[in-house]
């Protein structure tokens, strides 16, 4: 509004569908309006964000349950009401710290997760300097958790001994990771929830019960439900970003999406071989499973390498409001001490064993997926 539409460089087109033959479609009236790019297409979609104020439940609710997103939440909050959270992802996991921060009684709420996850933990995403042995810290003990990992249940082992991965109930095995992340009075408040159902996922809601893939559980009219099972961004194979007559969003950063589209929008304007931009652009997948956590590093470090071979790279970097890593490591080495000198020396010792040990357990890992037999299918 203040500078971009002024300037008349932009036509903002809101709440419309767009066709792949440059129609627009408007949502409100049904306007049609005919887009042609200048040089090429901007693709979000690939990356599409799911949330449950636009994504409905995919199970049924009997006429009459209440089922809402959490987005509805403020104008039906009762303190006393009985509350089933249904999802495990970090929408979830907002949704029970509100509940609880607005006085709701944790035994009158019922969670249906059907899978635990790995968690990051907040203290170590600090990106200001004055949390330099915290966040630098951390990336250090992570290579060296995957340095001496002798199995991928090891290196989750050192990650969490570490604390720089955690779970909401320490009793179960977490077969998730999608960068959720969270803080020492969040996962407090989480674990004050002791009704957990891990029946699988809900196939409906009924008058009198809750039906799920592996059991049923009681509910009635007066309980609130509150669908948490949107698929934030579904995970999806990588393709190449730069393409003839589009950029594809993806990451090229771990659990970093603002950062990867700053940085494929710097690569769009300073280079122009689109194979020495894709070159630099590997493909991040969305994680899914925790062995993803294990990819993710991989390709990172792959993409960080490429990139410390720019000069011009390693500026912006340095510069960049959306990476203020690169600019904390930068000025620890300007202004060394002994504690910053010690963990960026940690960080340099353990980095190559670390990815050289990751990639080994990786290939392992696939290669026993590989060799599992398929489950014969009934006649």
């Amino acid at each position: 509004r203040r500078r971009f539409r002024p300037s008349g460089r932009v036509t903002y087109l809101p709440m419309c569908d767009w066709r792949e033959d440059g129609v627009v479609t408007s949502l409100h009236d049904g306007a049609r309006t005919h887009v042609t790019a200048s040089k090429r297409i901007v693709d979000a979609t690939y990356a599409e964000t799911r949330v449950p104020a636009t994504h409905p439940p995919t199970f049924d609710v009997a006429r009459g349950a209440l089922c809402i997103a959490p987005n509805a939440l403020p104008d039906l909050y009762e303190p006393d009401a009985d509350f089933v959270i249904i999802g495990a992802g970090k929408t979830s996991m907002d949704t029970a710290v509100w509940l609880l921060e607005q006085g709701a009684d944790p035994k009158r709420i019922t969670w249906i997760r059907p899978r635990d996850a790995w968690l990051l933990n907040r203290k170590n995403q600090q990106p200001s300097f004055d949390f330099f042995p915290d966040t630098v810290g951390a990336l250090a003990a992570e290579l060296e958790a995957a340095r001496d990992a002798s199995s991928i249940d090891d290196l989750f082992r050192r990650l969490e001994t570490a604390d720089l991965l955690r779970r909401i109930d320490p009793a179960v095995k977490p077969t998730m990771y999608r960068c959720a992340i969270v803080s020492d009075a969040e996962l407090a408040e989480m674990r004050r929830i002791t009704k957990v159902i891990r029946m699988g996922r809900v196939t409906a809601i009924e008058t009198d019960r809750i039906v799920l893939d592996h059991g049923v559980i009681p509910t009635s009219f007066n309980h609130i439900h509150i669908n948490c099972t949107a698929d934030g961004i579904p995970p999806k194979p990588p393709q190449p970003i730069f393409q003839r007559n589009r950029i594809l969003l993806q990451y090229v950063r771990r659990c970093s999406p603002t950062f990867s589209g700053a940085f494929i929008a710097h690569l769009e304007a300073t280079l122009s071989d689109d194979a020495e931009k894709n070159a630099l652009c590997g493909p991040i997948p969305v994680p899914d499973a925790p062995r993803d956590w294990l990819r993710m590093h991989v390709q990172d470090a792959k993409n960080r390498h490429r990139w410390s071979k720019s000069g011009e790279i390693q500026s912006w970097l340095i510069k960049a409001r959306l990476d203020r890593f690169s600019a904390m490591i930068a000025r620890a080495t300007m202004q060394p001490t002994p504690e910053r000198d010690a963990i960026l020396q940690r960080y340099r010792e353990a980095v190559q064993p670390a990815m050289a040990r990751l990639a080994e357990l990786l290939a392992s890992a696939d290669a026993c997926a590989k060799a599992e037999p398929k489950p014969l299918l009934p006649a």
